[in-house]
């Protein structure tokens, strides 16, 4: 995934691509994790199942203090 983020002259946070950083991205993955995770499922070699790997990854490291998450 080539994300890329920066800020803008109002101050507003702009995302380029894929970005874990962007939360509707988050929320849209969130939203289809069940179908997404199984219809990625053994494709190592597909853009979707890294993605849910990086998610997971990223969700791990942020709820790490709170594991009834």
């Amino acid at each position: 995934m080539n994300d890329e983020a920066y800020v803008d002259d109002e101050g507003i946070i702009v995302y380029s691509g894929v970005s874990l950083m962007n939360p509707i991205v988050c929320s849209t993955i969130l939203c289809n994790y069940s179908r997404l995770k199984q219809d990625s499922w053994e494709d190592f070699e597909g853009d979707t199942w890294y993605l849910i790997y990086d998610f997971e990854c990223t969700c791990d490291k942020a709820l790490k203090n709170y594991p009834i998450y």
